[in-house]
C-alpha cells in the first residue's frame, strides 16, 4: 500500500477552477484502486466553513494538513514560491510520515523533498513559456512557468503530460529528462450526456431553441483566442449569420466583447457566468458548435465536455484538439478569423440533420472519461 502527498492548496485557494476539480479527480480516482493506505492534502491554509471539498475528507486514508500560519501562494509569484518551496517540504517534514510519493498537480516541484520520497509532477501544457499564448520576457508569469519547469527537471522523477501532444513538447524543450517522461495521463471528463429534452427546457431560460447559438469562452486573454472567437462572430453576423452567441464568462468577457464588437452585433451576445455544469452542459446540446480558438493547449477540457452533449468543437489543429476529436470533425487547418467564420457559417446550414454525427461525437468523448485514471496513475508511477 502506497501513501501519497498531494499539493491541494486549490482546494482552499481556487476552489472553482479546473485545478481544484482536478485534484479533486485525481483523490478519487487513487482511493477507488484500493492500493492506497492514505492520502494527505497538503492545503496552504486551514478550511473555511464554505469550503467545498468536505466529502473528500470522508474518504478511506484521506486527510488535509495545513501550516500554523496562512499562506496564498494565489497571490503572486513570491507568495507561490514560498509555498512550493519552503511550506511543502516543512509541512511533510512536521505533519506528514512515512509518505512513498509527493504529487504535483500543477508543474509546480519542490527542491528540497527526501531523496526517499519519489516525486511526480503532472504537467498540463507549456503555455506559459510561449509566445504564441502571449507570454514573453517582459511577462512576470513567463519567469514563474520556466521557474517551475527548472525545478521540475531537477526534482520530478516522473514528468507525466496530459496528452501525446504535450508530451512531444516536454521532450522538446527538456531531453535531458526524456527517461522521466512517461506516457500521457489524459483527464478524466466526468460529465454525463444530458438529453435533448432537458436540454431544450433549460435553454428555455435564456429565451433560446436549440440550434440558434454558438458557444464559446470569455477570458484567458490572448492565449484562449477569445479576440478571434469575437472578430469570426462579427464576421459571421455581418455575412447574413442568425444564430446568436452565449460566452460563458464573467465581467472581463463582457467588457471584452462590449469593446471589440460593433453594437448590432453586440446585442446578440449573451454572457453568463457561475453557471452549474449541467446548464453549461445543456448549452453544448442546444448550441450549433463549440468556438474554441485556442492558440495554446495542453488538452482542453471544453473539447470534451462539448463532444458529451453531441456538440461539434471547432478548434486548431496544432493543437491537441487533433488527437481529441480524431477525425470526427474537421479542425481548423490555420487559426484566423476567416476560416474560423466558415466554420460556423458550415454548421450553422448543416445544423439541421446532424444526428450521426453527434452520435459520433459522443462515442469518441467516451474515450475520456478517465474510469481508469487512478490505475493508470499508478502504473506510471511504477514505471
Amino acid at each position: 500500500m502506497l501513501n501519497f502527498a498531494i499539493d491541494a492548496y486549490r482546494l482552499v485557494a481556487e476552489p472553482r477552477t479546473s485545478g481544484a476539480a482536478y485534484v479533486t479527480r485525481m483523490v478519487r480516482a487513487l482511493v477507488e484502486t484500493g492500493s492506497v493506505g492514505s492520502i494527505h492534502l497538503l492545503l496552504s491554509r486551514r478550511p473555511g466553513r464554505d469550503f467545498l471539498f468536505d466529502e473528500l475528507l470522508t474518504l478511506p486514508g484521506t486527510r488535509a494538513v495545513w501550516p500554523g500560519r496562512p499562506l496564498h501562494p494565489e497571490a503572486g509569484m513570491i507568495q507561490n514560491i514560498l509555498w512550493i518551496q519552503r511550506a511543502v517540504p516543512e509541512l511533510l517534514a512536521r505533519s506528514v510520515r512515512d509518505v512513498h510519493c509527493y504529487i504535483a498537480p500543477y508543474h509546480q516541484t519542490p527542491v528540497r523533498l527526501p531523496r526517499q520520497v519519489r516525486v511526480a509532477t503532472v504537467i498540463h501544457d507549456l503555455c506559459g513559456i510561449s509566445r504564441l499564448a502571449g507570454y514573453t520576457p517582459l511577462n512576470k508569469a513567463y519567469y514563474l512557468h520556466r521557474f517551475n519547469f527548472l525545478t521540475a527537471q531537477r526534482r520530478a522523477d516522473r514528468l507525466i503530460p496530459i496528452s501525446e501532444f504535450t508530451r512531444a513538447q516536454l521532450l522538446k524543450y527538456m531531453p535531458s529528462a526524456a527517461g522521466r517522461v512517461t506516457a500521457p495521463l489524459y483527464n478524466a471528463v466526468t460529465t454525463a450526456t444530458v438529453s435533448a429534452t432537458d436540454a431544450i427546457n433549460v435553454i428555455a431560460r435564456w429565451g433560446l431553441q436549440r440550434g440558434t447559438y454558438f458557444v464559446a469562452f470569455g477570458g484567458g486573454g490572448k492565449r484562449k483566442g477569445v479576440d478571434l472567437t469575437l472578430a469570426a462572430f462579427a464576421d459571421y453576423r455581418g455575412l447574413g449569420g442568425k444564430a446568436r452567441l452565449m460566452l460563458i464568462g464573467g465581467s472581463k468577457a463582457q467588457l471584452e466583447a462590449n469593446q471589440r464588437l460593433p453594437k448590432e452585433v453586440w446585442e446578440t451576445v449573451n454572457v453568463v457566468k457561475d453557471i452549474p455544469d449541467y446548464e453549461r452542459d445543456c448549452l453544448y446540446r442546444g448550441a450549433i458548435a463549440l468556438l474554441f480558438p485556442s492558440r495554446c493547449e495542453g488538452f482542453g477540457y471544453p473539447l470534451v465536455e462539448a463532444m458529451k452533449q453531441g456538440c461539434p468543437p471547432i478548434a486548431w489543429e496544432a493543437t491537441p484538439a487533433r488527437e481529441i476529436v480524431s477525425d470526427v470533425v474537421p479542425l481548423l487547418p490555420e487559426l484566423d478569423t476567416e476560416r474560423l467564420s466558415e466554420a460556423m457559417a458550415a454548421y450553422d446550414r448543416a445544423r439541421i440533420e446532424r444526428a450521426e454525427l453527434e452520435s459520433r461525437l459522443i462515442a469518441r468523448a467516451r474515450a475520456f472519461s478517465g474510469r481508469s485514471f487512478g490505475d493508470d496513475l499508478l502504473r506510471l508511477l511504477a514505471g
